[in-house]
């Protein structure tokens, strides 16, 4: 499981992270992946409008916030400068598709947010036999 931690990391890291992950899983493992989305009630009234622009404008890597902290006032010292968030298409992006089949991927809250559902990405992935 590589949950809630994804959103630490920079976008080659995930590729990384999903190659090794393949080499070690034997064919018909999965994995289960669950990270920030900019849809999370923390950021989406000051991030979300950002995201979609540069999605909009072909941007590679359009969850990237190199200045978390002006994103987020509540417990400012306590957050990352650094924070990598994605939708169901930018995460699908990082996936090899010849390695890995997608069983599930979706948006998604836990009960304690009010991100309107939104607030994670959930992916369930298969090693090809």
């Amino acid at each position: 499981m590589f949950c809630r931690l994804a959103h630490f990391f920079t976008n080659q890291s995930i590729e990384k992270s999903f190659t090794k992950i393949a080499d070690w899983l034997a064919p018909g493992g999965k994995i289960y992946f669950i990270a920030l989305s900019p849809y999370h009630y923390t950021l989406r009234e000051k991030f979300l409008l950002i995201f979609k622009k540069r999605k909009k404008t072909g941007d590679q890597n359009p969850g990237y916030i190199d200045n978390m902290r002006e994103f987020i006032s509540k417990s400012e010292d306590k957050v990352p400068q650094f924070m990598n968030t994605f939708d169901e298409d930018t995460i699908e992006k990082l996936i090899n598709l010849n390695t890995f089949t997608i069983k599930d991927l979706k948006l998604f809250d836990y009960t304690s947010n009010n991100s309107d559902g939104k607030g994670f990405v959930g992916l369930e992935i298969e090693k090809k036999i």
